[in-house]
């Protein structure tokens, strides 16, 4: 059995994406309920949320990837994007501005605050 969590967790992310993202999130939960430590699996989860239009549940994931890893940058930019789709435009900006703080040449950060 393989433990490592890179590994590991490119299982889940792959399986999701060979199905319906948003269905997918079955498995993103059994990857987190194995290892809840791992960000990633947060992320892939959000990911997954977000695509399929379930804007707060994307929320509560990024406002998680966040508390385990503040430094990441592209999270900022992810949760901003959902963020604006809520309608909280200030706090979108928050983020990108985030963003660009933690990661200058981010242009999908710059191309979201454009638009």
């Amino acid at each position: 059995i393989v433990h490592d969590d890179d590994v590991f967790g490119y299982y889940f992310y792959r399986a999701g994406r060979l199905i319906d993202r948003y269905n997918s999130c079955p498995d993103f939960n059994r990857a987190i309920e194995l290892n809840p430590k791992v960000v990633q699996f947060y992320k892939n989860r959000a990911d997954a949320k977000r695509i399929a239009g379930d804007l707060a549940g994307a929320l509560v994931d990024y406002d998680k990837v966040l508390g385990l890893k503040p430094d990441w940058a592209e999270a900022y930019n992810n949760r901003g994007f959902v963020k604006k789709n809520q309608g909280d435009l200030d706090g979108a900006l928050a983020d990108y501005d985030q963003a660009l703080n933690l990661k200058p040449d981010l242009a999908a950060t710059w191309n979201n605050r454009a638009i």
